[in-house]
């Protein structure tokens, strides 16, 4: 029988195809020494979670992987990514503890555990160095290189390796993603929108890339994009936690935003009517209900009539007297619910001929009332010079 020389060429073609998706799995991933194809692909596809911030199901392949192997390296490295303290340190040591043979990536990784178990706060820099040199090609060895550096805060030496990793393969999203919170460190916020934008051009169909965005107008103080984003995030995937919580976030933002203007002014404005002296107009802002506190120097006036009466008894005792303002601050703690803060410098002559100088601050607790600002507690620190 005649062998069609199609037969060969067809072979060689698919033998072809196949190293080169092992090729391509090689350089994404770190070299596993499981010789499972099973693992390795469930390893494969928790490294791919993890990249898209899919903590949850990232570990869950590493537990399915470890399940089929207890034994299975890589499997305990995924299991260090995680806040559990206690399920950190267990996996770093079996990592550290572990006898079997391993590759060069893995033998980096081992001694990179158990410098982390003797001493928490070890730098992993100089291991993921050693893995990216190990691996020059390798998408992940550059990014997890770039991953520790930017926790060191060096994300101008991150760039470096994320742009070795453009160049290798330009359209590997999770590049995308670290190079725009790289560009973020360094406050270049042109570069790390054109990162973020690439990264959901490139992955559009998963939330990581929406929530990244969302940090991205946050730093730029973009509230409401960034509130749409985090929701847009949440909504393609609710296991995405975090981004409600950035979500519920910028909803404060955009909120502390409307909010802190009305407060500064009104701050602006008793202060303005205490200079004038006029006591009707500065009274008008405090609550006159039994609730109201005054403390001055850590003395506690729980009525606001004898915070009144002594207002008009130094109104009566001073002659003259100068205020600078040195400071404002406002911070909103809710929708109904502000603090505003001054630091000041008084001095003030007095109609018997003595004088007082003075340095403090006074901060008052602004509450929402029958849709007025009154302030429920007033808090003055005086530090007397002369």
């Amino acid at each position: 029988m005649k062998t069609s020389p199609l037969l060969p060429r067809l072979l060689l073609t698919a033998i072809f195809i196949s190293s080169m998706i092992s090729l391509f799995a090689q350089d994404v991933y770190l070299p596993s020494s499981t010789k499972s194809k099973e693992i390795k692909e469930m390893y494969q596809q928790s490294i791919d979670a993890m990249l898209q911030a899919d903590i949850q199901k990232g570990q869950q392949l590493a537990d399915k992987a470890l399940k089929a192997d207890p034994n299975f390296f890589m499997g305990y490295f995924i299991k260090t990514f995680t806040n559990n303290k206690d399920e950190r340190v267990k996996y770093l040591k079996l990592m550290a503890d572990y006898n079997a043979k391993l590759n060069k990536g893995e033998k980096i990784l081992k001694n990179m555990a158990a410098a982390n178990i003797k001493d928490p706060k070890a730098s992993s820099v100089p291991y993921a160095r050693d893995i990216a040199k190990a691996y020059k090609k390798n998408l992940f060895a550059n990014n997890m290189l770039a991953f520790y550096l930017m926790n060191e805060n060096k994300p101008e030496e991150a760039l470096t390796y994320l742009n070795t990793n453009i160049k290798l393969k330009p359209d590997w999203p999770p590049t995308q993603n670290l190079m725009g919170y790289a560009y973020l460190r360094l406050e270049n916020y042109e570069k790390a929108k054109i990162a973020f934008n690439k990264y959901i051009a490139l992955a559009p169909d998963i939330a990581n890339p929406y929530d990244s965005k969302g940090d991205y107008y946050m730093a730029t103080k973009e509230y409401n994009k960034a509130l749409k984003s985090f929701e847009k995030a949440y909504s393609m995937n609710n296991q995405f936690e975090i981004s409600r919580k950035k979500a519920d976030k910028a909803k404060w933002l955009i909120s502390s935003d409307k909010i802190k203007p009305i407060i500064d002014k009104h701050t602006t404005d008793i202060l303005n009517a205490f200079i004038a002296r006029d006591l009707k107009k500065y009274h008008s802002y405090f609550n006159h209900h039994a609730s109201f506190k005054f403390i001055w120097n850590g003395e506690e006036n729980n009525s606001l009539k004898e915070m009144m009466k002594m207002d008009y008894k130094n109104q009566k005792e001073w002659d003259d007297f100068s205020f600078e303002l040195k400071k404002q601050m406002t911070n909103v703690i809710n929708d109904e619910c502000a603090v505003s803060t001054q630091k000041f410098d008084i001095s003030v002559s007095k109609k018997d001929g003595t004088s007082i100088k003075a340095e403090g601050f006074w901060s008052l607790v602004w509450m929402l009332m029958d849709d007025k600002w009154k302030v429920i507690q007033a808090i003055e620190t005086t530090n007397f010079i002369e």
